[in-house]
């Protein structure tokens, strides 16, 4: 290193120079030597400011984070070997900086397109970033799922519409310090087709041994009364035998159907001419307690639906309506805003503990002897379940909840 060398050559000199002092040496001889310090310490000074600038600019550049800008050769060797070693520890740096930014933005773009839901929160728990997935799937009843929830813990919420939510409250280290985050996942597919699954075996196996018995039961009963038809009260107590067997197969015939759901068939139709002219048909459900209001608007909309599937609907809805009521005085309302139809009736409504299982097939307010508003369906429980799938196989939105004492079965087509 040069300014290394001019100081030793500087300090032989100046060594030299006071021996030359004490020995009464020539005076030229002394200024010489003056001269040739004096040249040694403004190469010292020279080389050593070249390296220390070079220095003193590399940490302005690592203090404005500027990666991308490099330090150029002064043609100093010393303040070039300063200037090279900079330039590669900015590339070092520049390179593991792209990588980070490149991992980060890889998962961004995964949490992005993730279809489960998640929020990233303060330290105070409060939601600061979310995907896009959390805002589609968060509704009510997970806001008030997470409220409940505890670092670690996890819950199922069933929805309105009727989905199924696994809702999470989860963690990780940021800082030194455990930041939460909030994750929601959607396995309504996987619990309801579990159900479905059970449901179609059981109704299978009913049907079966059901029908089978119930032939030989008609068949036996009907000879039987053949050879009493003489004797009133014998054929009368037959005849009560036969019905009984009678209600008993479309008990399970009801069920079958339900197994037996076709696929819809999607017409461009206008709701509110499809309503109109099914009103007759679903006025005919109502009793003298109970009234009917029909209400159009944006009349000219259509939407893409099956219209015998949706008069199943309909009448399923009307009648859980009706149910709902009992025998109170009360109103029920079909209301069609282009492709939304929903049905409302003015009940007891649906109680948070019935809420969850209102899609759940067997289930039946009435055999838990609870009131539950619109979700007083079937007795069997078979009416709320039928209007699930079918809406379900239609690709519509749907939900059924109570509001202000008002029960409304909500229904978005595409």
């Amino acid at each position: 290193m040069i300014w290394k060398w001019a100081l030793i050559v500087d300090f032989v000199l100046a060594i030299a120079l006071a021996v030359m002092a004490l020995c009464a040496v020539n005076t030229p001889w002394i200024v010489a030597g003056c001269v040739v310090l004096a040249a040694g310490v403004i190469l010292a000074f020279v080389s050593g400011s070249k390296a220390l600038g070079a220095v003193e600019n590399g940490i302005y550049l690592l203090r404005s984070q500027d990666y991308s800008s490099r330090l150029r050769h002064v043609g100093n060797p010393d303040a070039d070997r300063v200037v090279d070693f900079f330039n590669s520890l900015m590339a070092a740096m520049r390179s593991e900086r792209l990588r980070a930014e490149e991992q980060n933005h890889l998962l961004d773009l995964l949490i992005q397109s993730s279809p489960q839901g998640i929020a990233i929160c303060d330290y105070d728990g409060n939601i600061t970033q979310c995907n896009p997935a959390f805002k589609a799937i968060s509704a009510i009843e997970t806001e008030a799922a997470f409220a409940r929830l505890a670092a670690g813990q996890q819950q199922m919420v069933t929805t309105a519409s009727g989905d199924v939510l696994r809702c999470s409250r989860l963690g990780f280290m940021d800082s030194g310090f455990e930041r939460p985050f909030l994750m929601i996942e959607r396995i309504t597919d996987e619990v309801r087709g579990a159900e479905k699954d059970l449901f179609v075996k059981i109704v299978r196996t009913i049907a079966h041994e059901v029908n089978n018995t119930m032939c030989s039961v008609m068949t036996t009963l009907d000879a039987v009364g053949s050879v009493y038809q003489q004797d009133t009260e014998m054929s009368q107590t037959l005849g009560s035998c036969i019905n009984g067997c009678s209600r008993l197969a479309d008990f399970v015939k009801s069920y079958s159907d339900i197994v037996k759901l076709p696929a819809p068939q999607l017409e461009d139709l206008n709701l509110t001419l499809v309503m109109r002219d099914m009103m007759p048909l679903l006025q005919g459900l109502i009793p003298d307690n109970v009234s009917l209001q029909f209400e159009s608007t944006n009349s000219h909309t259509t939407a893409m639906c099956d219209i015998v599937l949706l008069e199943r609907v309909m009448v399923n809805a009307v009648k859980n309506a009706v149910e709902s009521i009992g025998d109170k005085v009360g109103n029920v309302s079909i209301k069609v805003d282009g492709k939304a139809l929903s049905v409302t009736d003015d009940g007891p409504g649906i109680s948070p503990d019935v809420a969850p299982h209102i899609f759940t097939p067997f289930f039946s307010t009435k055999d838990a002897s609870m009131e539950s508003g619109a979700v007083g369906s079937s007795v069997r429980g078979l009416g709320l379940m039928l209007i699930s799938d079918v809406l379900k196989g239609h690709g519509a939105k749907f939900s059924l909840r109570t509001v202000d004492g008002i029960t409304s079965l909500s229904i978005l087509f595409r």
